[in-house]
């Protein structure tokens, strides 16, 4: 009880990564907050931080907390492919000059007012960036009741009505 199963979405993701890419560009909103935070936030700007270290690519995360992000340089700084920006994360996609390979949506927790509207703006913004081999990955959507809950509940289904296919 209290266990956050993660090990086989992250599973499909690295294998997928590891399939498509050969030094991805990865960019997160929502950054690590708390040490050893696997249950919780789930710590992905770490173990990516970690994956990309070894693999080669870049892992550029956001978040609006600035000490969040002074938590999340810190404890990535080993890495040395860690960008970590303060600041809106709508904007930060929207001024994102690059191609985006994995976008990880995870920045508003589902108890913050208008989180799955801003997962549907961030997706938005994001799409000019993605291709055909990119995933989008968005945190704390489960399928509850013949609909899709939580943060991606208005992203999902946009970018279902676009052609997206859902992998796991």
């Amino acid at each position: 009880e209290g266990y956050s199963d993660r090990h086989r979405s992250f599973d499909i993701l690295l294998t997928q990564i590891s399939r498509r890419f050969a030094e991805p560009t990865v960019v997160e909103t929502g950054v690590i907050r708390a040490e050893e935070d696997w249950g919780g936030a789930g710590f992905f700007t770490y173990w990516m931080g970690a994956f990309l270290s070894r693999r080669g690519g870049r892992l550029f995360s956001v978040d609006t907390d600035a000490a969040n992000c002074s938590f999340a340089r810190e404890w990535t700084a080993v890495f040395g492919c860690v960008n970590v920006h303060n600041g809106d994360s709508v904007a930060f996609l929207d001024s994102f000059n690059e191609s985006i390979d994995i976008l990880y949506l995870d920045s508003l927790d589902t108890t913050q007012i208008g989180h799955q509207e801003h997962a549907l703006q961030e997706i938005e913004v994001a799409m000019p960036k993605l291709h055909d081999r990119s995933l989008v990955l968005i945190d704390d959507t489960p399928w509850t009741s013949g609909q899709w809950t939580g943060k991606g509940a208005k992203a999902v289904p946009w970018l279902l009505e676009r052609g997206w296919k859902i992998v796991y």
